[in-house]
C-alpha cells in the first residue's frame, strides 16, 4: 500500500482525485495507469499529516519537485478559493525536463485568475523547442531563493 495526497478540494463529496505520473519503470504507476479499470478498487494510505489551514503568514513559499507537487496542490486549493484568505503564495516547482512538469495547465490558469499566486518552473535540462515563460534552466540554489522568495520577516 503506496501513500498518496489527493489533489482534489478537501471538501469534495463523493470522489477523490490523484496525480500520479506513470513511470516506465514503475510497476505500481504502469498498473494504476494501463492496467485499472474504472470502477475497480484499490487501497491506498493517505497523507500521514493534516495540512494546517490556515497558514498564519501573509506570504508562502511552496518549494516543490516533481511529484511531490500534490501536497502543495491540496494547499492552494484551500487558499486560492477561500476569499478572504489574501495570502501571497510563490511556487518554485522543480523537475529533470519541461514534459516533466505535471499539473502545468492548472497551475498556470491558477496563475493568470489568482493575483496572489506566481509560479516559477525549473527544470535541470531544456529541450530548445520546448520554451516556456518564467523557466529557470538549473537546480534550484541559494541565489535563486534569495533572488524569487522574500526575505524573512513578521508574517511571512
Amino acid at each position: 500500500m503506496r501513500p498518496y495526497t489527493p489533489i482534489s478540494p478537501a471538501d469534495t463529496k463523493g470522489h477523490v482525485q490523484f496525480l500520479i505520473k506513470r513511470y516506465e519503470n514503475g510497476n505500481v504507476s504502469k498498473y494504476l495507469h494501463d492496467i485499472l479499470q474504472e470502477g475497480q478498487t484499490i487501497d491506498i494510505r493517505g497523507p500521514g499529516k493534516k495540512m494546517q489551514y490556515p497558514f498564519k503568514a501573509s506570504k508562502l513559499t511552496m518549494l516543490a519537485g516533481g511529484s511531490g507537487l500534490t501536497p502543495m496542490i491540496q494547499s492552494l486549493h484551500k487558499i486560492l478559493v477561500t476569499p478572504e484568505d489574501k495570502t501571497e503564495v510563490l511556487l518554485i516547482f522543480a523537475n529533470k525536463t519541461v514534459e516533466d512538469i505535471l499539473y502545468k495547465e492548472q497551475l498556470d490558469a491558477w496563475a493568470q485568475e489568482y493575483d496572489q499566486f506566481r509560479v516559477h518552473y525549473v527544470v535541470s535540462a531544456q529541450d530548445d523547442s520546448k520554451s516556456i515563460e518564467k523557466l529557470h534552466v538549473g537546480r534550484v540554489n541559494k541565489e535563486m531563493i534569495q533572488e524569487k522568495v522574500p526575505p524573512p520577516a513578521e508574517g511571512v
